[in-house]
């Protein structure tokens, strides 16, 4: 089905128009704000929510595309426009939104905007049309990301902490337990030695101290030259014993074992490090497996364009990017067409901006739009003019 006839009455920017169309394509010849978009719309049945023109009471759509007539009414009152499709003979149909689109499909799509989005919208926009679905691999990509992206700013802090460390799988610790007793052993004999000394000596000048009392303290001298003799006795049996050497070999045990305690945290960061390099490795290992069953399924999903094709973050056309300057502005407007085309149902309309493209890439637009029985409306802005002119190209 195509468009026979419309009628138009205080839509938008539009007082009053009636057009034969014919099927025909259409070409809106007007400068900018002057009614081009209003009419296509009229024409489409995209209703905005506040269709009626500024200042009119009441006004109304009527589309004509041969075995139905689509009818939009709207008023100052009630502005959300009320719609009703009548059969060739003036019966009116029931449901007719869902029938409005059983017959026209998706009449919001615009081509001219669809090539100035960023590549991103789309690439999301031809996955939904051809029913590709990434979200749960998309998500699950990401997590991944966000988890490498953490394991390997762990893996490059222990291998930073590792860097220019010797690590000796040889080296083993020194038990210091039977030093540790021999210096305690010597620390107890030479405190001892100290005491006693110092017991003799006490004793000693005390016991010149009391040398003019002797006669009355004889029995304590006595006492004293035995315990004095007991412990010159004791001193004989016991000499001093070299701390030192001892305490060095103490000391370079400790350092010894320091140096195991480093040897086993440099150790312990090697097998961390290579616990987090594998994991690492694991999380690449399903991202890249994400990729390629998008790739595979991509392969296996045919495209609605020729020449099309689209990956995560590129969507080429003929091999260039959609949006470069180096693909023919007709060729892109095809390529938007034929994505339109997927979305059309019974009635074949589509709608364009054509004012870049010069008229022998206009009549490559046309010819490609014949062949597939589309009619189209093609905006045209014309600088010069004034008023809107509505050309019907009659075949």
């Amino acid at each position: 089905m195509k468009i026979q006839s419309v009628e138009i009455q205080n839509f938008k920017s539009i007082k009053n128009v009636a057009k034969q169309l014919n099927g025909n394509n259409v070409f809106l010849v007007a400068p900018n704000g002057k009614g081009k978009t209003s009419f296509i719309d009229a024409c489409f049945g995209a209703m905005p929510e506040q269709p009626l023109r500024d200042g009119a009471k009441s006004g109304n759509v009527k589309i004509n595309i041969g075995e139905y007539i689509v009818e939009f009414k709207f008023s100052a009152r009630s502005q959300k426009p009320k719609m009703n499709i009548f059969d060739a003979n003036g019966n009116a149909q029931t449901k007719p939104a869902t029938l409005f689109k059983e017959l026209f499909g998706v009449t919001d799509f615009n081509i001219d905007t669809f090539i100035n989005k960023p590549v991103s919208k789309q690439i999301e926009f031809i996955k939904e049309l051809t029913g590709i679905d990434w979200s749960d691999v998309d998500a699950r990509f990401k997590e991944l990301y966000d988890e490498r992206r953490f394991k390997s700013r762990e893996l490059k802090e222990l291998e930073g902490e590792i860097a220019g460390r010797f690590f000796d799988t040889e080296i083993k610790p020194v038990d210091v337990s039977e030093v540790t007793e021999r210096l305690n052993a010597a620390m107890t004999n030479n405190a001892n030695i100290d005491r006693i000394n110092s017991g003799v000596e006490n004793k000693t000048a005390e016991r010149a101290s009391i040398a003019e009392q002797i006669r009355v303290l004889n029995e304590r001298v006595f006492d004293l030259d035995n315990e004095i003799s007991k412990g010159e006795t004791w001193l004989k049996d016991h000499q001093p014993t070299p701390v030192s050497s001892i305490q060095k070999e103490l000391n370079e045990a400790a350092e010894h074992n320091a140096s195991i305690q480093g040897n086993a945290k440099i150790g312990e960061l090697r097998d961390k490090a290579l616990k987090v390099g594998s994991e690492v490795d694991e999380i690449q290992n399903e991202m890249d497996e994400i990729t390629e069953t998008k790739k595979r399924e991509l392969e296996n999903t045919p495209l609605p364009v020729s020449g099309l094709e689209l990956d995560d973050d590129k969507l080429l056309l003929d091999g260039l990017p959609f949006n470069d300057n180096q693909i023919n502005t007709a060729r892109r407007i095809i390529a938007g067409l034929e994505l339109q085309f997927q979305l059309m149902q019974d009635v074949k309309i589509a709608r364009f901006d054509g004012s870049l493209l010069d008229s022998k890439n206009l009549k490559e637009v046309e010819a490609w739009a014949e062949q597939r029985g589309i009619q189209l409306f093609v905006e045209l802005v014309d600088r010069n003019g004034d008023d809107l002119k509505i050309e019907v190209c009659e075949k």
